[in-house]
C-alpha cells in the first residue's frame, strides 16, 4: 500500500472516509491581441474595363482600426478608472503593446458620450413617474472656467446635466422639476430656489447637511448646549428610524411621544436662542461702532452668524417641515446621499484630470455618466454596458424594466410633457418657457406670455393654433419678438381655452409683441 494511504504519525491504514478534498481557485487573465483581416475583392472586367467595388462597412474604412473591445477598454479607464488621456495611452502601450494616438483616445471617449445621448434623453422624461426625486449640483472646471454639473436621481435612475450657470433658469431648462406636481417629493440641500412659486412639489431637506452645520457650530463653540442637544436628538432619532425599518418594513412613523418631545424642544429652544443671538450680534455692532468702525454693514462674528443662520432657517415653518417630514413618514428619505454619492467620482475626476476641454466634452461626459450609473443601479455592470455600446447594441431604457419599478405608471408616456432636450436640439429657446404641468390656480386658467425670442427668428407656427397642442409644448409666433416682455391673462372661472374660437386666442396674444406662448393648466384647463 502506498505511503500516502498510511497515517504518517501512527502508521494506521487510512480509508476513503479519512480524506477531505479542498479545492482552491485561481483566476487570472492574459492580454492577447486579436487581429482580424477583412478582405474585400474588387472586380475589373478585362474586356470593358468596368470596375465593381464591394461596399466596405463604415467602421472598416481605414487601413487599420481598433475594435470594440479596445474602445471599451479606453472608456472604462476614463469613466470608471478616472485615468487621463495621456496615461491611458501609456497603459495600453504597456498592456497591449499597441500605440493609439491621444487624438484617437480622446475621440473615442467623446464618441461614447454621443452614443449615449438618446438614453439620457429618455431617462429625463421618466422622473415624473417616481414619487421621490433627488437633485444636487457641484462645480466642475471646463476650459479653465467654473461650470456646474447637476445630478437628478431616484433609486433606479441617475441623470447628469451640464450647465454654465447655477440658477433657476437652468432648473427650468432641464424640464424635470417643472413637470413634478403635488404628488411628488423632491429631496435637496437647503437651496431656496426650490421654494419658488413655479414649482409645485413637496420639498424635503437633507438632514446630513443640518448635522454638519451643527457640527460646525460645535467646532466654533464646543460648549453650545442647544446645538449639542439638537445634534444628539437628531442622530438618535435617525438611528431609531433605521432600526424600526429593519425590524418591520411596514413601520411608517416614529413613536408619537418621540416626535412631540422633539417639536417641544425646537419650540422652546429656537425662539429663545434667536433672541439671545440677535442681542449678542447687536452688542457686537455697538462695540465696533464705539471703536470707530464706520462700515455700512458690520459683519458679525462667525460663531454667532452660523448659529443664527441655522436657527432662522428652522424657524420658517416650510423649511422645518421639509427637514423633518421623515419623522412621520418613513417613505421620505432622511438625506440626499443618493445624489451626493454620484458626485464622488466627479470630484475625484476634477482633481485627477483638471476638468473638461470644452462645453461639448462636458455634455458628452454627462450623457456617459447618466448611462453608466443608471445601468449599474439596475444590475448591469459598467463594463457590460460599455461593451454593448461599442458592439452596436447599447442598453435601452425599456430593457431595464423601469416601468415595473415606477410609482406612477400612468404618467410614463404622458403627451402633456415636452422633451426639453429635443426642443433645445431644434434650436428652441426654452429656459423660461418649459411649463409646469397641472398647476392649480383657484377659479381660473392662466396664460403666461413670455417674450424671450432670438432676434431674426423666423418660426412659422401660427400662434392661434396653440389650443390644439398638448400642454407642455412651446409655441412660437410668426413674428420675432425683439422686446422681452411678460404679460399674464386670466380666463374667468368655468371657461377654458377650448371654449374660445381661435381668433380670440390670437387677440389675447399680439403676434408682434410675444415670441413664446406657455399655457399653465388650471383647475378646468384644456
Amino acid at each position: 500500500m502506498p505511503d500516502f494511504l498510511i497515517c504518517p504519525k501512527c502508521r494506521t491504514k487510512l480509508s476513503e472516509e479519512d480524506f477531505l478534498i479542498r479545492d482552491k481557485m485561481e483566476f487570472d487573465f492574459e492580454f492577447r491581441i486579436k487581429r482580424t483581416r477583412h478582405r474585400f475583392i474588387d472586380i475589373t472586367c478585362h474586356e470593358c474595363g468596368s470596375v465593381f467595388k464591394v461596399g466596405i462597412p463604415n467602421h472598416l474604412k481605414e487601413e487599420a482600426q481598433y475594435g470594440p473591445m479596445i474602445k471599451t477598454y479606453i472608456c472604462l479607464l476614463s469613466k470608471v478608472g478616472i485615468v487621463s488621456v495621456n496615461r491611458i495611452q501609456k497603459i495600453i502601450e504597456a498592456t497591449l503593446e499597441l500605440s493609439p494616438s491621444e487624438g484617437f483616445i480622446s475621440d473615442t471617449i467623446q464618441k461614447f458620450g454621443e452614443l449615449t445621448e438618446d438614453f439620457a434623453r429618455k431617462v429625463a422624461t421618466l422622473f415624473q413617474c417616481f414619487a421621490v426625486v433627488h437633485w444636487d449640483d457641484t462645480c466642475i472646471t471646463v476650459d479653465g472656467k467654473i461650470r456646474w454639473l447637476r445630478s437628478y436621481a431616484t433609486k433606479w435612475m441617475n441623470l447628469f446635466v451640464y450647465h454654465e450657470k447655477k440658477d433657476l433658469e437652468g432648473l427650468i431648462d432641464d424640464g424635470i422639476l417643472t413637470v413634478l406636481t403635488a404628488i411628488h417629493k423632491v429631496m435637496h440641500d437647503h437651496n431656496t430656489v426650490n421654494y419658488n412659486e413655479i414649482f409645485n412639489y413637496l420639498n424635503l431637506e437633507c438632514n446630513q447637511h443640518l448635522l454638519r452645520d451643527l457640527a460646525a457650530v460645535l467646532c466654533y463653540v464646543p460648549e453650545c448646549e442647544w446645538a449639542k442637544e439638537l445634534k444628539e436628538m437628531l442622530s438618535g432619532m435617525i438611528h431609531e428610524r433605521n432600526e424600526l425599518v429593519k425590524a418591520n418594513e411596514n413601520e411608517r412613523t416614529l413613536p408619537e411621544e418621540t416626535v412631540r418631545a422633539f417639536n417641544e424642544f425646537l419650540d422652546r429652544t429656537l425662539e429663545e436662542q434667536s433672541k439671545l443671538l440677535t442681542e449678542q450680534i447687536a452688542a457686537h455692532e455697538r462695540e465696533q461702532r464705539a471703536l470707530g468702525n464706520e462700515s455700512k454693514k458690520i459683519v458679525p462674528p462667525e460663531h454667532l452668524a452660523v448659529q443664527l443662520r441655522i436657527i432662522k432657517r428652522l424657524l420658517v415653518p416650510e423649511y422645518r417641515k421639509a427637514y423633518f417630514a421623515w419623522m412621520t413618514d418613513f417613505s421620505v428619505p432622511v438625506t440626499n446621499n443618493v445624489c451626493e454619492s454620484s458626485f464622488r467620482l466627479e470630484k475625484t475626476r476634477q482633481k485627477v484630470t483638471g476638468g473638461h476641454k470644452n462645453d461639448q466634452a462636458a455634455e458628452n461626459h454627462a450623457n456617459a455618466a447618466s448611462y453608466l450609473n443608471t445601468c449599474e443601479l439596475n444590475g448591469i455592470s459598467k463594463g457590460t454596458a460599455t461593451k454593448r455600446v461599442w458592439q452596436g447594441k447599447p442598453v435601452t431604457v425599456d430593457e431595464l424594466k423601469l416601468e415595473d419599478k415606477m410609482d406612477f405608471k400612468n404618467l410614463k408616456d404622458n403627451p402633456n410633457v415636452a422633451d426639453p432636450v429635443a426642443l433645445k436640439k431644434r434650436g428652441g429657446i426654452i429656459p423660461s418657457d418649459v411649463l409646469r404641468r397641472n398647476q392649480r390656480l383657484p377659479g381660473q386658467n392662466r396664460i403666461l406670455l413670455l417674450g424671450r425670442g432670438k432676434k431674426n427668428d423666423q418660426s412659422t407656427t401660427n400662434l392661434t393654433t396653440a389650443r390644439d397642442l398638448p400642454i407642455g409644448l412651446t409655441v412660437r409666433s410668426r413674428l420675432p419678438a425683439h422686446i422681452p416682455i411678460t404679460r399674464e391673462f386670466y380666463l374667468p372661472h368655468g371657461r377654458s381655452l377650448r371654449d374660445r374660437p381661435r381668433e380670440s386666442l390670437a387677440s389675447l396674444c399680439p403676434l408682434n409683441a410675444v415670441h413664446f406662448l406657455t399655457i399653465y393648466r388650471g383647475s378646468d384647463g384644456p
